[in-house]
């Protein structure tokens, strides 16, 4: 997963929708990656018999302006369901599985938004 991920301004992103499969933990995964590389923002869609989203944010992404708890929640209002978290770590999930391409297009809109307005806090 790791090796998908793209650049964008100052962090690296990885965007994952996946199936539900057994023995993958995406809040495993997804801190994993997060532990090992601090510039990246790790979001993964599961789509089983409702959608699961999880963000997770390294230090140096967070210091970029990313917030994990608010790209959930927006993401999470497309599925018709809830969550949050922190800055560095959020879940949720809604039952509209139909769906999961609303919630991946809003979770860059979100990340776009945050690195902009991060961006243009530090020229001001």
């Amino acid at each position: 997963m790791e090796k998908n991920a793209k650049p964008l301004g100052p962090i690296r992103l990885v965007v994952s929708k996946t199936s539900k499969r057994r023995g993958m933990d995406p809040v495993q995964i997804a801190n994993r990656l997060k532990e090992f590389d601090r510039k990246v923002v790790v979001a993964i869609v599961e789509v089983s018999d409702r959608i699961q989203i999880v963000v997770a944010a390294g230090d140096e992404a967070v210091q970029a302006g990313i917030n994990a708890g608010e790209i959930v929640l927006n993401a999470t209002k497309a599925v018709e369901g809830g969550g949050g978290g922190r800055q560095f770590f959020a879940t949720g999930g809604g039952p509209a599985k139909d769906k999961a391409e609303d919630a991946l297009r809003i979770i860059e809109e979100t990340i776009q938004r945050q690195l902009s307005v991060s961006t243009a806090k530090e020229v001001a």
